[in-house]
């Protein structure tokens, strides 16, 4: 089996490395473009990513062509893969904000399925969420199989994907700001650099561990953390009135419209 690959950034390295590290796709080819030599130089050296001259011939060799560029570059594609399609490729796309209408328009009634992974999937940690459209309902098991090897995932309905996205996509950023705000915290409060951003980082490791294994709501662990007069339930009542969780909402909010304002566009 042919894989191609337009545009070879982060997420699609790390799509690339779980291919590769997994085993299950050594006797297969990964083809790959992007506008910066170095990204080819570097796919081609770490997992023999077959670079090609452009995005044409990616999509002219691969049975799965993989769409994996920022949506305002779109465009900028989409002609090489019409003048190089044929009915046996299936349009695997992890661009966010375009849906199975927009797909139809461009490239008219072909194999979509749509993949919202996440920058975890660099450490084999995302969670991504999986769709198709009706022509690419019998593709999505290898593609399952893939993005398996990137972490969990979820068959997830497309008109929940903006959601979704606003939650697995964008929050991994917003759990990185909360971690270096806890070990900018430890720093002032006297600990060593490193060993602050070690605390904060496995503080929250092991919080999201045990929300997922014990099954006990998120407030009911919290309720488990705060004694009477303690000092935890300072801090719990410092983030209330400052507005933790309103800022939270508003954050989601935002994510959601911008997405809405990229599939309307």
């Amino acid at each position: 089996m042919n894989y191609g690959f337009i545009g070879l950034g982060n997420m699609a390295t790390a799509i690339i490395t779980g291919m590769y590290k997994s085993g299950a796709f050594k006797d297969d080819v990964i083809y790959g473009h992007n506008r910066s030599k170095e990204k080819m130089e570097l796919a081609a050296k770490n997992f023999g990513v077959v670079c090609l001259e452009n995005n044409g011939e990616v999509v002219k060799k691969s049975d799965y062509v993989f769409l994996a560029v920022k949506p305002q570059f779109l465009n900028d594609v989409k002609d090489e893969i019409i003048k190089n399609w044929d009915d046996k490729k299936t349009l695997v796309t992890i661009v966010t904000g375009k849906d199975f209408t927009f797909y139809r328009n461009v490239f008219g009634d072909i194999p979509v399925v749509r993949v919202i992974p996440n920058i975890n999937a660099k450490v084999q940690a995302s969670l991504t969420a999986i769709c198709a459209n009706e022509k690419g309902q019998e593709h999505l098991p290898l593609i399952k199989q893939i993005f398996e090897t990137t972490g969990s995932v979820m068959d997830i309905s497309e008109n929940y994907l903006g959601a979704f996205n606003s939650i697995a996509g964008a929050s991994p950023a917003f759990a990185y700001l909360y971690i270096d705000a806890l070990a900018r915290a430890g720093l002032k409060n006297g600990l060593p650099k490193k060993l602050a951003l070690e605390v904060a980082a496995k503080a929250v490791m092991g919080s999201c561990k045990l929300v997922l294994v014990s099954g006990e709501h998120p407030m009911a662990l919290v309720d488990q953390v705060t004694s009477p007069g303690g000092t935890t339930i300072e801090g719990i009542q410092t983030l209330q009135r400052l507005g933790f969780e309103s800022a939270v909402h508003q954050a989601i909010d935002a994510v959601i419209a911008k997405d809405e304002k990229i599939r309307k566009g």
